[in-house]
């Protein structure tokens, strides 16, 4: 179930809304002024890839320096 990320364009407000049929995007409001139609933000994805050792962090997870 994608959840997508919206600003309001009155109050500028970013909010994120659990779209479950895409009817329910029609109904979505500002939570905070209420305002109808909110501009859907294109969010940055985000992946995860596990490597052969199990430990399935990224690169920047790893110590630095030399190995024995």
């Amino acid at each position: 179930m994608p959840i997508y990320e919206y600003q309001c364009s009155r109050c500028e407000q970013v909010f994120e809304e659990l779209i479950l049929r895409r009817g329910d995007e029609d109904e979505i409001a500002c939570p905070s002024c209420h305002a109808p139609r909110p501009e859907r933000l294109l969010s940055a994805t985000v992946t995860r890839t596990s490597g052969g050792g199990g430990g399935g962090g990224s690169a920047a997870c790893v110590p630095r320096g030399g190995f024995s």
